[in-house]
């Protein structure tokens, strides 16, 4: 199961994999930082900001640029005319 989610992540463009392991990263360490007693939350609040809003600030950036590596992706696909092009011409060889 992990070799299939690592080839179907190795098949992602490459900023929506950086997108996609910057939210990974914000959001499993902000979920980490809601759920700590408060006492240890208080203590790591020097490093993480309030509330933990830096894990949120790595977070916000990697969703965006998992959608514009969506965007970027269905760009680059074919349009449904190419495919017809293709398809034509591999029926005339």
């Amino acid at each position: 199961m992990v070799e299939r989610l690592h080839a179907g992540f190795a098949t992602l463009p490459g900023l929506m994999r950086v997108g996609l392991m910057m939210v990974l990263a914000g959001g499993g360490l902000g979920l980490l930082y809601h759920t700590l007693p408060l006492a240890w939350a208080a203590a790591v609040d020097g490093y993480l900001g309030h509330d933990g809003w830096s894990l949120h600030a790595v977070a916000l950036p990697g969703m965006a640029m998992t959608l514009v590596g969506i965007f970027a992706g269905r760009a680059s696909l074919p349009t449904d005319d190419e495919t017809e092009r293709r398809s034509a011409s591999e029926h005339d060889v």
